[in-house]
């Protein structure tokens, strides 16, 4: 879907010339994970400093 014209986007990662400028680096200054375990439903979890 994202390689036809509708669903292209520059930035895509799914499109040939897309890219990515997050890591999972971000995460290891992050104790978000602390509590996982106590999440018994689907949460959406955004964070950073202009989240």
């Amino acid at each position: 879907y994202y390689k036809t014209p509708r669903g292209y986007h520059v930035r895509s990662l799914n499109s040939n010339e897309g890219w990515n400028r997050t890591s999972a680096l971000a995460f290891l200054n992050a104790p978000i994970l602390a509590y996982a375990g106590e999440i018994r439903s689907a949460v959406l979890l955004v964070h950073g400093e202009k989240a």
